[in-house]
């Protein structure tokens, strides 16, 4: 009972300002049209910053891997997908020390196939691209400048798949 009447007390929402980060983790993906696939590496570099109360604003580019043994028609190869974010960040400090944020953007994102040239129709490489919405939601611990975030951030590549990705970042505020 403590700990609710301690959780449920209001916390100071001050600004954080500008801040730089990055996070590596997971990304899960389901392919859709392309095919099975594997979990890989994901890797994101971000900078944002955080006005007074509780918004914020974050842009960002991510790799969300590639993907290998990914069969398309006549072909097997790898898919890479990255791509470039934009959102609006929104945070409900809990303590202190720590806080749970939401975020919601656009992916403007680019995937690439490459065909193993041992099996499969090399005229099926190729590119496409686009954007498509995106949102993400985490837990954040403080420890001074230093913040350690755990994420969870879903992204989708129009027809190509739905990207999930799970992953650990570290950002420093200026």
């Amino acid at each position: 009972m403590a700990v609710a009447v301690a959780l449920s007390l209001p916390c100071n929402a001050r600004a954080q300002g500008l801040y730089l980060g990055g996070s590596v983790g997971a990304t899960d993906i389901e392919i859709g049209i392309w095919g099975p696939s594997d979990q890989t590496t994901t890797y994101k570099l971000f900078l944002g910053y955080e006005l007074p109360k509780f918004v914020g604003f974050e842009a960002a580019w991510v790799s969300l891997g590639g993907h290998e043994r990914t069969r398309l028609d006549n072909a097997e190869g790898t898919l890479h997908t990255d791509g470039w974010t934009a959102a609006v960040t929104g945070r409900v400090p809990i303590v202190r020390w720590f806080a749970l944020y939401g975020k919601a953007g656009y992916f403007f994102w680019r995937t690439r196939f490459e065909v193993d040239w041992s099996w499969g129709d090399p005229t099926m490489a190729g590119s496409r691209s686009g954007g498509e919405p995106f949102w993400g939601v985490g837990t954040r611990f403080n420890a001074g400048k230093f913040s350690f975030l755990g994420e969870f951030e879903r992204y989708k590549t129009s027809e190509l798949g739905d990207h999930k990705v799970f992953a650990l970042a570290v950002r420093y505020t200026f």
